[in-house]
């Protein structure tokens, strides 16, 4: 079978859960806009007030951002689910929490990774994860891993504890 490198310079689509999530949601957007390769950023709310929706609806018409809005609370593991199986059309997902600040290279170290998996005519199915360092809210870094300060370094990474946890 012939193996073909996936690689494009804007590939990479965030879906951005959010609920009432003003805290730190204009300094996460301001850090996934500047990614290379990005694609685009689909924020879903779930239920949000109204002074949060409103907040999301300035953002609406800006390139690169679409906003949907569930019509009642799905809860995080549904909204999540809800994103993923709408995005089935994306050449790469990747998710965001609504309280995530992302370094300004996330996605070039990523995608220096995604460049070297190649998939065969199968098109079979890549997951690409990684640790995080842990902020407090004046962005100040606090742990530089998160899986150690948890002690998630203690096991193997791999499909089955990942879908454990």
């Amino acid at each position: 079978m012939e193996k073909q490198l996936l690689t494009n310079s804007n590939d990479i689509r965030v879906l951005l859960i959010t609920y009432n999530g003003g805290l730190f949601f204009e300094e996460q957007l301001a850090s996934i806009l500047p990614q290379k390769r990005l694609e685009s950023i689909h924020i879903y709310d779930d239920a949000s007030d109204s002074s949060f929706k409103s907040k999301l609806i300035e953002y609406n018409s800006a390139k690169n951002i679409t906003i949907h809005f569930n019509s009642k609370n799905l809860g995080v593991v549904a909204n999540i689910k809800n994103a993923i199986r709408n995005n089935l059309d994306a050449k790469w997902l990747s998710l965001s929490d609504q309280d995530d600040v992302w370094e300004g290279e996330k996605f070039e170290r990523v995608g220096q990774i995604i460049d070297k998996l190649t998939v065969d005519e199968q098109k079979l199915p890549i997951l690409i994860y990684h640790d995080m360092s842990v902020i407090n809210q004046q962005n100040e870094k606090i742990a530089p891993s998160f899986w150690e300060l948890f002690r998630h370094g203690q096991h193997a990474h791999n499909l089955k504890t990942l879908l454990l946890e």
